[in-house]
């Protein structure tokens, strides 16, 4: 089946920390868009919904909280869509 992605997906390692409430959970960017995120995580006890909103923390160049909602979980992997787009201001190619 070919790819309909609006946008390029970049492959990453970078950790991550996924801000639920007063917890926070570590996890890995494993790959990354202008429009989402997808992230690897062995700890997915917290009970994450489709539709739930939180913050992520991707490490880098600079440490900001972006806000994004759930659109899909599996057992090891959540993704994560970027709810404002103006905020998101690092350089992707930079997470490979």
């Amino acid at each position: 089946m070919k790819e309909q992605r609006l946008s390029k997906r970049y492959n990453s390692d970078k950790a991550c920390l996924l801000k639920l409430g007063c917890d926070f959970c570590a996890a890995t960017v494993e790959n990354i868009s202008f429009g989402g995120v997808l992230v690897r995580t062995s700890y997915m006890q917290h009970g994450l919904r489709v539709a739930d909103k939180f913050n992520i923390s991707i490490h880098g160049e600079f440490l900001r909280e972006y806000p994004c909602k759930v659109i899909r979980v599996e057992p090891s992997y959540v993704a994560l869509e970027f709810i404002s787009w103006h905020l998101i201001n690092w350089n992707i190619q930079s997470l490979n």
